[in-house]
């Protein structure tokens, strides 16, 4: 909802430059707008896009293990090692999404560096709650939703899910401010509107000193 141009602005600079790191906190929609690019983009790539997740390692000495897993590596092909992954990669042509780089920032920023420097045809769609600080990195920083998408998201999500009516209208808004206008948050929010009204919702989060 509302990420249209966004969606564009993020494939026309991955098909422009090597490395795009999609910038923002948890929950501002960083994964599925990669995704989304990624699957737009990946049939211009021989080799396809594949997509790493580092969301569940906090060592980054798992980062390439983790990578070369993703990429088909198997035990006893040395996956811990960046050299491995890079062989495989040297004569690819892929889109590689790297998602939640933020947990291993220093080490992943490592990895993709060695990638770009000696895989020629392999792009970087990265992910991460802050840049990667590498040369020629374009970052982009996500916004949040405006008001009108972040309910209209609200209302689509709650409805989906079996919602007959989410209450009134200033109280969806005030829902989508609580949650900084968040498309987790919201949809969040929206999985509650099930089996309570947008006003107990609101009414909870104020006795928790939420609002």
């Amino acid at each position: 909802m509302g990420r249209d141009e966004l969606l564009a602005e993020v494939t026309q600079r991955c098909a422009e430059n090597r490395l795009v790191t999609l910038v923002g906190p948890g929950g501002i929609g960083k994964t599925s707008i990669a995704v989304n690019v990624a699957v737009g983009l990946s049939t211009g790539h021989s080799d396809g896009g594949w997509f790493v997740d580092l969301s569940q390692i906090t060592d980054g000495k798992l980062v390439a293990s983790t990578v070369g897993t993703a990429l088909g590596l198997r035990a006893g092909e040395d996956v811990a090692s960046a050299d491995a992954v890079i062989a495989l990669l040297a004569d690819a042509d892929l889109l590689l999404v790297i998602d939640n780089c933020e947990h291993v920032v220093v080490d992943a920023a490592d990895l993709i560096e060695q990638i770009l420097r000696t895989c020629p045809r392999v792009r970087v769609l990265a992910t991460s709650r802050e840049r990667l600080a590498l040369p020629d990195e374009v970052a982009i920083v996500l916004p949040t939703l405006q008001s009108d998408d972040a309910v209209a998201l609200l209302t689509r999500r709650a409805r989906r899910g079996g919602a007959t009516t989410t209450g009134e209208a200033a109280d969806e808004v005030a829902l989508c401010v609580a949650v900084d206008h968040l498309p987790l948050g919201i949809e969040l929010v929206a999985a509650r509107l099930q089996s309570m009204s947008a006003r107990d919702i609101l009414d909870q989060l104020g006795a928790k000193g939420v609002l």
